[in-house]
């Protein structure tokens, strides 16, 4: 197994017991050699440096240096031939990739294109990839970028679209609005409004919707599964979709790299693991099948690496951190092992499950009655109630399973909870559950899981929900009321509540 930059170690550990920002070497600029370079070396001369700082894309002026590199950087990318790993189609391809390679490309390049880890699809293996395959990802695409803008200071910028301040797309992602400006992608949702939702033309600067975007569900979650099941089709997927909206790039696994805005949604993703770490119970998995696997990308001399998820475990190892990162001082490797609930073993209790729906840009509803045995506990709210004291302090979850369409649908569903029929939009929050957004849960195994406990609870308090059949609405949005039934058709094949 490849160990290059490894300093974490091979244990489960919670970032506050992680190396201080003093003690890390300059490990990003490092790595193990495993052949020549595929397409002619380059010189590495705006080498990966130690302890670079990832800054808020929210607060960076369009003329200042940092995003004037990062538009050279892209442009001298997008100028190299698709045969050069370090060329801005190839790296795009690497996350995800629907065609025939082209002729005489060697054959590790091709093995390496469409390698993207989303949810979970019958690998054997203890826990999730979704987040360490990400980082390396950007690690050496930061590597490739920042050497290809000449400027030894460029780090990758997150775009934080949960800052009230910075949901719209950064003006230098959208102005100029030509080709002339390697930052702007035409291919973005333009979505015009309809009765009953407002436009969403995402190069117009057009705000992402703040329910959609709020972080507070994905980092209060404990278990790493969970946490990681829960970014990823939640926020991630959200995101995803309302960029690219129907047709764009960023709906699509095949093209959703070629949008310069990707890598900055992905690093907030990779930040938001960093800050979850930061919670104290919050930690990595420890099993040695999970920190074993490994993942090769190129860096900026066209040489491919290979490393281990171990090393992804702190982004430290690697060389950078955030802006908003916490003082952290050294004080050893301590392995902390805190599994949530739903990571527990225990065996989740059915509280309700009605059959599968199909969803085609229309308004759905279902009911969930509670099954006989949860009626025989408890027939009113008590059943769904949830604090710390009770008896049983598990979670709620509402539990969408087996979750399929073809392609990339472009367009994603709201999902309410009890939400009394004629319900003003901007009267439903009391009700909103989540979303159910068509980017990655295609076939996969894992469910998408709601926690919808502090929903259900702040009902039954307000005497909101007095127990009995939960109602659950399915909202489109990002479709028109003139094309819903001609668009993808989502089906889900189970509805369920569950506590686990």
């Amino acid at each position: 197994m490849a160990n290059d930059d490894n300093t974490a170690g091979k244990q489960g550990v919670s970032r506050r017991h992680l190396l201080g920002a003093g003690a890390v070497v300059a490990a990003g600029a490092m790595g193990m050699q495993a052949g020549p370079a595929p397409f002619g070396a380059k010189p590495a001369n705006a080498q990966a440096v130690a302890n670079a700082v990832r800054p808020s894309v929210n607060y960076l002026w369009s003329s200042g240096q940092q995003i004037q590199s990062l538009r050279r950087g892209i442009e001298t990318m997008k100028s190299r031939p698709f045969e050069d790993p370090t060329s801005w189609a190839y790296q795009a391809a690497i996350h995800g990739y629907n065609f025939a390679p082209p002729a005489g490309m060697p054959r590790e390049m091709a093995d390496n294109m469409n390698e993207c880890i989303h949810g979970v699809r019958g690998e054997n293996f203890p826990h999730r990839f979704f987040l360490p395959w990400h980082r390396l990802y950007l690690h050496y695409f930061e590597r490739i970028l920042r050497n290809a803008s000449g400027d030894p200071s460029l780090s990758l910028p997150y775009w934080n679209y949960s800052d009230p301040n910075g949901r719209s797309i950064p003006l230098s992602f959208r102005w100029p609005a030509d080709a002339g400006n390697a930052l702007y992608d035409a291919n973005r949702n333009r979505f015009p409004g309809s009765r009953s939702q407002p436009p969403l033309f995402i190069n117009r600067g057009d705000p992402l919707p703040a329910n959609r975007t709020d972080t507070r569900a994905s980092l209060a979650v404990s278990g790493f599964d969970r946490f990681s099941d829960t970014l990823e089709n939640g926020l991630h997927g959200t995101v995803h979709v309302d960029v690219g909206g129907r047709g764009g790039d960023m709906s699509g696994f095949d093209t959703a790299g070629l949008d310069p805005i990707f890598w900055l949604h992905h690093c907030n993703i990779d930040r938001l693991w960093s800050r979850w770490l930061d919670t104290d119970g919050h930690a990595n998995p420890a099993e040695q099948q999970w920190l074993d696997r490994e993942f090769s990308f190129y860096d900026e001399t066209g040489t491919r690496h290979t490393r281990a998820v171990s090393d992804t475990l702190d982004s430290r190892t690697l060389g950078y951190s955030y802006d908003d990162e916490p003082f952290s001082p050294f004080i050893g490797f301590q392995p902390i092992l805190v599994a949530s609930a739903g990571e527990s073993g225990t065996i989740p209790e059915e509280l309700g499950r009605t059959e599968g729906i199909s969803l085609k840009g229309r308004a759905e509803t279902v009911t969930i009655a509670p099954t006989d045995e949860a009626m025989a506990e408890s027939g009113g709210a008590d059943l769904f109630f949830t604090v710390q004291d009770a008896q049983d302090p598990r979670p709620v979850i509402l539990r969408l399973e087996g979750i399929d369409y073809e392609g990339a649908p472009g367009y994603l569903y709201e999902i309410y909870v009890n939400r009394p029929k004629g319900t003003a939009q901007e009267e439903a929050g009391p009700y909103f559950a989540g979303t159910l957004s068509p980017f990655g849960l295609a076939e996969s195994v894992v469910p998408l899981d709601i926690d919808i406990s502090g929903l259900l609870n702040r009902q039954i308090e307000a005497e909101l929900f007095l127990g009995g059949q939960v109602t659950i609405d399915f909202i489109p949005a990002g479709v028109s009321e003139e094309d819903a039934g001609e668009v993808a058709e989502i089906t889900v094949e189970s509805i369920s509540l569950v506590r686990e």
